[in-house]
């Protein structure tokens, strides 16, 4: 098992840090890692009813936006950073009401996952949202998000199909679908 030895501080941006750290390794010798230092964030899956008109009744509401690292427009839940002296849960609902402008009345808790730990300390606390009405949205100015909402069948097809590629979009979605299976 790998022990840290030390760790320096290599970059210091406004929403990631990176810090080169020294490990010892199992047979003696030592090595480096760089790690992205990150805010806790939040992802919600948020459904809506929507009767006869989607099939099974039940759609999902994504952000399409372009990402740089990617070089284009990714199909994403809804998701942000937790802000200081914020719980997850005030989190994800600041970040659906301003990405959306939906509020929503139920709210369940999936669990906490780390974003790529290869290289990242970044966790994601995902939730499920229900029963959703808008009220009024609130963009941040420096996003250009569009709202896509579609069957949540569809949503894991595209998954299924490797269509929808963000990762905490992948997890979430099929984290949310087990979830509703299970209530069933």
């Amino acid at each position: 098992m790998e022990e840290i030895l030390d760790s320096k501080r290599v970059y210091d941006g406004k929403m990631v840090q990176v810090d080169a750290v020294n490990v010892a390794l199992s047979d003696g010798s030592t090595s480096e890692r760089e790690v992205v230092r990150r805010t806790p964030g939040v992802c919600i899956v948020m459904l809506r009813q929507r009767g006869d008109e989607v099939p099974q009744g039940v759609e999902v509401m994504l952000i399409q936006q372009f990402r740089v690292p990617a070089e284009k427009e990714l199909l994403e839940i809804v998701a942000g950073m937790i802000d200081e002296g914020e719980t997850p849960l005030e989190s994800a609902k600041r970040e659906l009401r301003e990405e959306t402008g939906y509020e929503a009345d139920e709210w369940a808790e999936l669990g906490t996952f780390y974003a790529s730990p290869g290289y990242t300390d970044e966790q994601l606390t995902l939730f499920l949202a229900r029963d959703g009405r808008y009220v009024g949205d609130d963009p941040d100015d420096t996003e250009d998000l569009h709202i896509r909402t579609i069957p949540f069948t569809l949503a894991l097809e595209e998954v299924r199909k490797g269509k929808i590629q963000d990762l905490k979009t992948v997890a979430g979605l099929l984290w949310a679908a087990a979830y509703l299976e299970n209530e069933m």
